[in-house]
């Protein structure tokens, strides 16, 4: 009688291990995911060199916001070269295209001479990134972000 209870405390103990519990991993945000310094070395702008910052802050309990800022230093072999405005349209194209891969709507987009922004949604997310970058020596390029994001209603 032991062994018939062992066995079926086993069998049991064994069943409910190999049903797996469907519960969702936790949703990250563009928020969590993003980096400003990572997407500008993915644009392969060979020549130009990095001093990265970020910082990220928390309003209420479901707003976040995060700033970077990346400094590019513009050696001589390259100087004339470097155009900012490329730079930036570049950059732009490279963010809208990370915010449409990771399943972000867009709803909103805006561009100047040396800025733009983007809005974006996803399920009860909502957020908005913006860009700016301006020239802050004849050698360096300053790249200063903000992203703010808040979930679970728009």
């Amino acid at each position: 009688m032991k062994k018939t209870i062992s066995f079926i405390i086993f069998v049991v103990a064994i069943s409910g291990c190999s049903f797996k519990n469907e519960t969702k991993a936790p949703h990250v945000g563009f928020l969590e995911s993003f980096s400003l310094d990572n997407t500008i070395r993915e644009m392969d702008k060979s020549g130009l060199e990095f001093r990265t910052g970020s910082m990220g802050s928390a309003g209420p309990p479901l707003k976040q916001r995060r700033e970077f800022s990346v400094e590019l230093t513009i050696p001589d072999a390259v100087k004339g070269t470097f155009q900012p405005k490329e730079f930036l349209d570049q950059l732009k194209s490279k963010i809208e295209q990370k915010l449409t891969n990771s399943g972000n709507r867009l709803t909103g987009q805006g561009y100047s001479n040396n800025s733009f922004y983007f809005n974006y949604e996803s399920g009860s997310d909502v957020g908005g990134i913006d860009v700016t970058g301006n020239r802050t020596g004849d050698d360096r390029f300053l790249v200063w972000c903000v992203l703010r994001e808040s979930s679970g209603g728009k």
